[in-house]
């Protein structure tokens, strides 16, 4: 099915929430000092109540998988979100090793609308692949 013009005011939109002052402390957090090496690490700072990095883990986690929802609902046009919103396969990317266990432990359908769309596809989880090499080189440099 072929975008259109109400598809792409959504992306607009979530576009300009992804601006947001808190919003764009949030991202930079989670794109270039989040590394969790562990589910005891991921925990720590997702239990931190009142912390920054936890409420930085739920903005991004939380906007991602309600944008997602979009698509999966049938709300969004998807071939239009996967060419607009890459930095989703980073965020899942980096929860993903711990998905099985955050399900069993904190709630059932975490993660789930991006984990369908990102998912979803062949070319998804090409995608998936392609972003767990390029997260390790930046776990690589943000080591250094």
């Amino acid at each position: 099915m072929k975008p259109t013009a109400t598809d792409a005011e959504l992306i607009l939109k979530l576009y300009d929430l992804r601006r947001e002052e808190r919003m764009r402390k949030a991202r930079d957090y989670y794109a270039f000092k989040f590394f969790p090496g562990s589910y005891e690490e991921l925990t720590k700072i997702m239990s931190a109540r009142g912390s920054d990095e936890n409420a930085y883990i739920r903005q991004v986690t939380s906007y991602w998988d309600m944008a997602a929802a979009f698509v999966v609902q049938g709300a969004l046009n998807a071939e239009l979100f996967y060419e607009t919103c890459g930095e989703m396969w980073l965020v899942y990317t980096k929860m993903k090793p711990f998905l099985p266990q955050l399900r069993k432990e904190y709630a059932p359908t975490y993660f789930q609308n991006v984990e369908k769309v990102a998912e979803g596809t062949e070319a998804g989880r090409a995608r998936v692949e392609m972003m767990v090499k390029r997260l390790e080189a930046m776990k690589a440099a943000a080591a250094k």
